[in-house]
């Protein structure tokens, strides 16, 4: 009986500094927010160089379908109405 006395105390005093070394639920907790917020700031420091990549050359043009195809011709201002000479 005293040997196994001594085996468990031995053993106690063996385990008592390796449970104190792990980290407890709280801890584990905080690493893990942590890590989140951590991540988190990362793909928000990311989201503006990955939506210029992203982004269409053109504008969209929201009124495409109700313009005419063809370009209006040009008006011609007064000056080149009276471009040619007046012969009155």
């Amino acid at each position: 009986m005293r040997t196994f006395t001594i085996a468990a105390v031995a053993t106690a005093l063996w385990a008592g500094p390796a449970y104190a070394q792990q980290k407890t639920p709280l801890e584990i907790q905080d690493e893990l927010k942590k890590r989140e917020a951590a991540d988190i700031a990362r793909q928000y420091d990311a989201a503006p160089g990955r939506a210029k990549t992203q982004a269409p050359d053109t504008t969209p043009d929201p009124w495409r379908n109700i313009r005419p195809s063809t370009p209006p011709p040009e008006k011609r201002s007064k000056t080149q109405r009276s471009s040619s000479p007046d012969t009155r």
